[in-house]
C-alpha cells in the first residue's frame, strides 16, 4: 500500500505569495524592509507602493512641464521635484523605526497637498482637474492602519477640506499661462490617467493583502476543524454548533512505547518523528473522508460517519486504521527502535460540537469515546482492537479475528476481536 501524499495546506500558504513577482520589482517594493514581523512589512509594503506611486504622479508632471516650458512653470517643477525625490527615498527611513518611513511619508503628503498641491491647483486652476487628487486622501488609511482610525479620519478631513477650498475658491484658469489650453488640457489629460494607475495599483494591493489574510484565516480554520464545520461557523458565527450523532465510529491510537524511547533523544529527533508519522496520519484522514479529532501527546483520535451514515463511517474508519499501522511499520526507526501501534474502535452514539472561544477546538463525547479507548488500552501492539458494536456495522467490509471475552476496565467483560484486514470479496 502506498504511503499517503503529506499535505499541509497551511504552511504552504504562509510560505508561498499569492501573486509571484518579478525579482526586481519584488526587490524594489521591499526596498529597506529589515523586520520579520509579518504585520510590520505588511504596513512598510504598503508605505513603499505608495510612495512610488506618488513619486510616479510627480515625476510624470514633472517631465511634462519641464519639456512644454520649464522656465515658466519654475516654481511647479521645483515643487514637483521634490515630491519626486522624497518619495523615491522614503524607504530610506525603514531603518530608524517600524512606522518613521510611513509617518514621514503621510506627513510630507499632507502638507505638500494641503499646500503645495493647493498652490499648483491655484496657479493652474480648476481646468486642469488637479484639485482631483485630493480624493486620494481615502488611502492614507494603508499608511496609519485600521488601529490608527483617528489620525486617518483628521488626514481625511483635511483632504476634503483642501478639496472644498479648491472647488469654491480656486481660479477656473488659474494665473500661470493662464490663457494656454493646451496645457490646462495636457495637465487634465495626464491626472486622468494618473488616477486610474493609482487607483488600479493602490485597490490591487488591497485586495491581494485581503485575499492572502482570508487564506490564512482559512488554512488557519482548516488546520483545527473539518471543512464542513468551518463552512457552518462562517455562514452562521454566532451559532453553537453541538450535534448529536446515533452511531459514530471513534479509533484511538497510542505509539507503543514511545515516552521511554523520546527520553533517551533529543527533542528535534522526537518532534520530526511525530511530525512525520501525524503527517502522514492526517492525509489519510482527508483522503479517506474521516475526522481528525485531535492528538494528545503521541496518541492520535479520529472519528467516522458524523458526516456520513454509520456503516460507511466505520469502513472510512476501518481503513484508516489499516493505513496508519501500515505508516508506522514502515516508517524510520525512532533512534535505533522500530516503532509500533496500538489502536483501538468503538461504535456509539456520541456528542460533537465547537468549544472553546480564543483557542477553538471540535471535539466528541460520550461512552463511545471512553469504549473506544479502552479498547486501545486493551489491545495488543501491532493489532487493531475492536468492540463487537464496531465488528457488527463493519463485517460487510473486513475480516475480524476472535479475541474472545476480556475483563475491560469500568466496562466487565466485553466481547472483542481484532480487525485483520480489508474482506476478500
Amino acid at each position: 500500500m502506498a504511503r499517503p501524499e503529506r499535505r499541509n495546506p497551511l504552511r504552504g500558504i504562509l510560505s508561498q505569495p499569492v501573486v509571484r513577482v518579478p525579482r526586481i520589482l519584488n526587490d524594489l517594493l521591499h526596498a529597506g524592509i529589515r523586520t520579520q514581523d509579518r504585520l510590520v512589512r505588511r504596513r512598510q509594503l504598503f508605505t513603499n507602493i505608495v510612495a512610488y506611486v506618488a513619486a510616479l504622479n510627480a515625476g510624470t508632471h514633472f517631465l511634462t512641464n519641464a519639456f512644454y516650458d520649464f522656465h515658466g512653470l519654475a516654481t511647479v517643477n521645483i515643487y514637483n521635484g521634490i515630491m519626486l525625490v522624497f518619495c523615491l527615498l522614503n524607504h530610506l527611513l525603514h531603518r530608524f523605526g517600524d512606522l518613521v518611513a510611513a509617518v514621514t511619508l503621510v506627513l510630507g503628503i499632507a502638507v505638500g497637498a494641503v499646500v503645495g498641491h493647493s498652490f499648483v491647483v491655484f496657479a493652474f486652476g480648476t481646468e486642469s482637474n488637479l484639485q482631483f487628487y485630493f480624493t486620494f486622501a481615502g488611502f492614507a488609511l494603508f499608511l496609519v492602519g485600521v488601529e490608527n482610525m483617528r489620525v486617518f479620519i483628521a488626514l481625511y478631513v483635511v483632504g476634503i477640506i483642501a478639496l472644498l477650498i479648491s472647488l469654491i475658491f480656486a481660479p477656473e484658469y488659474g494665473y500661470a499661462l493662464a490663457a494656454d489650453e493646451v496645457l490646462r488640457h495636457s495637465l487634465a489629460f495626464e491626472a486622468a490617467m494618473n488616477a486610474i494607475v493609482m487607483n488600479g495599483l493602490l485597490i490591487t494591493l488591497a485586495l491581494v493583502a485581503l485575499h492572502r489574510a482570508e487564506a490564512r484565516s482559512e488554512a488557519l480554520l482548516l488546520a483545527m476543524l473539518p471543512a464542513r464545520i468551518v463552512e457552518r461557523l462562517k455562514t452562521a458565527p454566532d451559532r453553537r454548533i453541538a450535534d448529536r450523532v446515533d452511531k459514530c465510529s471513534v479509533l484511538f491510537i497510542d505509539l507503543v512505547g514511545f515516552t521511554e524511547v523520546a527520553s533517551r533523544l533529543k527533542p528535534e529527533e522526537v518532534v520530526a518523528f511525530l511530525d512525520e508519522i501525524f503527517s502522514g496520519f492526517d492525509a489519510a484522514c482527508d483522503r479517506l473522508g474521516v475526522d481528525k479529532i485531535k492528538t494528545i501527546g503521541d496518541s492520535y483520535m479520529a472519528a467516522g460517519g458524523l458526516a456520513v451514515d454509520a456503516s460507511e463511517g466505520a469502513r472510512r474508519i476501518g481503513r484508516l486504521a489499516l493505513e496508519c499501522l501500515e505508516i508506522v511499520e514502515t516508517a524510520p526507526a525512532l533512534g535505533d527502535t522500530r516503532m509500533t501501534i496500538r489502536a483501538g474502535i468503538h461504535s456509539g452514539p456520541v456528542t460533537a460540537g465547537v468549544i472553546g472561544d480564543t483557542r477553538v477546538s471540535y471535539d466528541v463525547w460520550g461512552d463511545t469515546v471512553n469504549t473506544a479507548s479502552r479498547m486501545e488500552s486493551h489491545g495488543t501492539p501491532g493489532r487493531i482492537h475492536v468492540s463487537d458494536d464496531f465488528r457488527e456495522l463493519a463485517k460487510p467490509f473486513f475480516s475480524f479475528e476472535p479475541r474472545g471475552a476480556i475483563e475491560v476496565k469500568s466496562l466487565g467483560v466485553r466481547e472483542t476481536f481484532f480487525l485483520t484486514g480489508n474482506r476478500q470479496i
